[in-house]
């Protein structure tokens, strides 16, 4: 495993990373407009479309070494409530821009990232107190988009104009990805650790590893705790019966190894954006990443 450093929290204080409240412009400002400045090759922002309610922008990011092996898209944001999902993803990206360690520095020098930081920029933005509140009914209010629909499960039918921005970006992109990953939190404790969907049919390689990494960052940090959850099962390996959703959508459409990476917040603390929930969100997201580079 890839031991993560502790990370800054995201509350704002002195020391942060950033603001658990901050809106998705605040958040392209300040995590994601800076990359230009410490990454050392080609950096692209990509405009991709306002939002169903036509306020707020979408953009995504491209990262390209000067010679690159493998190109992976990257995702987040798609729940608004879901803060550590979208800001240990710039996180992560900070971290391997920076070239923090060999492991790092081999994904900055070797890999094409295609990220779209945040899909539901419309609740992302909205949400506000609502980024700290554990209960399940005021959750429910916290709308991700301005037609109150889930967005994970609006793959298929496109209503929102947010999923048409990023299916347009990744079929502009497909014959080109190697893999995806969708970054979210379970918010809910009762899930385990970690939860990993991945859609029926993946190829053995890739679900190996993700049962393998995750079995191991539980026995490393949730051991006694809520085993971890794999959704489903296909065979040996857990698969995900949910038939609408990104990483789904995007694998049985395109036949590119895809998987949902579900941090579960409350099981490493009782609030949202401390500095262990971040830095067992990056270390989960990381991992996931390397092993399956390794196929």
């Amino acid at each position: 495993l890839w031991q993560a450093p502790d990370q800054p929290d995201i509350l704002g204080k002195d020391g942060s990373f950033g603001n658990i409240e901050w809106t998705s412009d605040e958040i392209y400002h300040h995590l994601y407009d800076p990359l230009e400045k410490i990454y050392p090759w080609k950096i692209r922002k990509v405009y991709l479309g306002k939002d169903t309610s036509g306020t707020y922008s979408m953009y995504a990011w491209e990262l390209v070494p000067e010679q690159y092996e493998k190109t992976v898209f990257l995702q987040a944001g798609v729940h608004a409530i879901e803060t550590e999902g979208y800001f240990a993803l710039a996180r992560m990206i900070h971290l391997i821009c920076e070239g923090a360690d060999e492991r790092l520095r081999y994904l900055r020098d070797n890999v094409r990232f295609l990220i779209v930081p945040m899909v539901s920029v419309w609740g992302i933005s909205r949400k506000g107190s609502y980024a700290q509140i554990m209960s399940p009914e005021r959750y429910q209010k916290c709308m991700h988009n301005v037609l109150g629909i889930n967005s994970n499960r609006d793959f298929w039918e496109c209503r929102l104009q947010e999923t048409v921005n990023v299916r347009n970006y990744f079929d502009s992109h497909a014959s080109e990805i190697d893999f995806m990953f969708d970054f979210h939190t379970t918010t809910r404790s009762d899930w385990g650790g970690y939860l990993l969907p991945f859609p029926d049919g993946l190829d053995v390689r890739f679900a190996v590893k993700l049962v393998q990494v995750s079995s191991m960052l539980y026995q490393k940090n949730c051991a006694g705790l809520v085993p971890v959850a794999f959704m489903g099962n296909d065979g040996n390996y857990p698969t995900s019966p949910i038939t609408s959703s990104f990483s789904t959508g995007f694998h049985r459409q395109y036949q590119i190894p895809s998987s949902t990476l579900e941090h579960s917040d409350y099981v490493f603390d009782d609030v949202l954006g401390t500095s262990v929930c971040m830095t067992r969100a990056v270390e989960l997201y990381t991992n996931h990443l390397l092993a399956f580079l390794e196929c």
